[in-house]
């Protein structure tokens, strides 16, 4: 599975919500209110692990974002360090895909309130997979 799908998996395995109802991959829908939406964005470049042959092994390094958005700013934010909890320092299979090490850039954090007055907090991880 490819990286966002994964992470919805783990979220939903973790009981943090439903794929498709309350998680969510790439786009915020308007309903329901209270949803985890993933986003990718730039990733590092990866390390070929055998030297620098094209057909070398490597190590891929994406990065994404998890956004919580929730009515209640206090859920948000339970819900989003909960989110932190899994995620932080996880190492293990999901899917295909060995994920050496997921790591968060930083602390959940407010990106303010949506435009129907949504709670909504963020935190950007990296993760080297193979």
């Amino acid at each position: 599975m490819p990286l966002l799908p994964d992470i919805s998996s783990r979220l939903d395995s973790q009981g943090r919500g439903t794929r498709g109802t309350d998680i969510f991959v790439s786009k915020s829908p308007d309903s329901p209110d209270n949803v985890i939406v993933i986003y990718e964005f730039m990733g590092q470049e990866p390390y070929n692990a055998m030297g620098p042959s094209g057909t070398a092994p490597y190590v891929k390094r994406p990065r994404f974002q998890v956004v919580v958005r929730n009515t209640s700013y206090a859920s948000a934010q339970t819900l989003a360090d909960q989110i932190f909890s899994d995620l932080h320092w996880f190492k293990g299979t999901i899917g295909s895909t060995t994920y050496l090490l997921i790591r968060a850039l930083n602390q959940p954090f407010s990106i303010g309130e949506d435009e129907n007055n949504r709670a909504q907090l963020a935190c950007n991880y990296r993760s080297w997979n193979v």
